[in-house]
């Protein structure tokens, strides 16, 4: 956790980035280089792990002076709260004989819905690579306590466009409705489909209405095998109304020939 910036959204030290777009209440806002009493041991250059170590622990401070007031205060009072050597408000957990280290065994206390700690939670969420709520407030509770923690999780992730992104159920498309010639009243063969199959060498001719298959052999796949093949078709089965078929060459082949006719002169 970081200095909160109003004017300028972001800033960069070394090799991370921290953004925090909001404010903070009564008009908090703490630029990286800002003079704090000596907070900052220089004006220049990337931060060291000593400033940002001073950094979180001043605006820590703020958030629990605009927050609580004090061990006695009524939304911490049931947490065996204490007041740490630095001043900040820790909770005393059950595991504070463990040989660790001091923000591990002693948290700090933060409140719910503050815009830092909001930033916090989604910083955390970013750099462990989109955990899930309940791990991710385990990560969080190693060095903070935040108050109402699996709702203040939720809501600090809920910007998250990538976490947005794979909640999304898949699209689901919805069927098309037929066309009229399929659904109609219709002879056998009057609408067909028509499709050549590549290993067999064999024409299929497919009604659309019903389920009825006319197959027709051809000796190759030519545009010519195919014309004879309908031809062969036409005479068993009668005329069709309306053929359909797929954009292979032969078929496409066979409109662009029978497209230079002149079927007035024919008929």
């Amino acid at each position: 956790m970081v200095a909160c910036i109003r004017n300028n959204d972001s800033y960069s030290y070394g090799k991370s980035k921290c953004c925090f777009g909001q404010n903070v209440g009564r008009g908090q806002s703490v630029s990286i280089r800002l003079r704090l009493s000596g907070l900052f041991l220089h004006k220049s250059g990337e931060l060291n792990a000593t400033e940002l170590s001073n950094v979180e622990e001043h605006h820590i401070k703020l958030i629990l002076k605009e927050s609580f007031h004090g061990v006695a205060d009524e939304y911490i009072s049931s947490l065996m709260s204490f007041e740490d050597e630095h001043g900040i408000l820790s909770i005393q957990t059950m595991i504070y004989e463990r040989t660790d280290t001091f923000e591990f065994r002693h948290p700090a206390v933060l409140p719910a819905g503050n815009p830092i700690v909001l930033r916090l939670v989604y910083r955390f969420h970013a750099q462990f690579n989109q955990v899930e709520t309940q791990d991710l407030l385990s990560l969080l509770r190693e060095k903070f306590w935040i108050l109402r923690g699996r709702r203040s999780v939720c809501c600090g992730v809920q910007r998250c466009t990538i976490c947005r992104r794979f909640a999304d159920g898949n699209v689901n498309q919805g069927m098309s409705p037929l066309p009229e010639y399929r659904v109609g009243i219709a002879a056998a063969f009057e609408v067909i489909g028509v499709d050549i199959a590549d290993r067999l060498k064999g024409l299929k001719h497919g009604y659309a209405v019903y389920r009825v298959v006319n197959l027709e052999l051809v000796t190759s796949l030519s545009t010519e095998a195919f014309i004879r093949a309908v031809r062969s078709f036409i005479a068993r089965r009668g005329h069709s109304a309306v053929i359909c078929n797929d954009n292979g060459t032969n078929f496409v082949s066979t409109k662009n020939t029978f497209s230079t006719l002149d079927w007035k002169k024919i008929y």
